[in-house]
């Protein structure tokens, strides 16, 4: 997983495709900025897919604490089972 912030432009994933390739879960942090910022989420996430279209994309504030508990949630689903 990697965690992402609004503040580095949607073009980042074809910018570093290997990276974002590389990944099952982009964590897109600073959600609370986007009324803020000249970022368009909808082309961020088409660049996403158009480099890894299987990845999981979560949506999060850390300053608000929105999403949190579904990166959490996700990250909790990641641990192998214990015998």
């Amino acid at each position: 997983a990697m965690v992402y912030a609004i503040t580095e432009g949607e073009e980042k994933p074809l910018k570093y495709p290997v990276m974002f390739r590389a990944v099952d879960a982009v964590v897109v942090n600073k959600m609370d900025l986007l009324p803020h910022l000249d970022f368009d989420l909808d082309r961020f996430l088409a660049n996403l897919t158009a480099v890894n279209p299987a990845a999981t994309v979560i949506q999060v504030s850390a300053r608000t604490g929105a999403g949190v508990g579904q990166w959490c949630r996700w990250l909790l689903s990641q641990e192998p089972a214990r015998a």
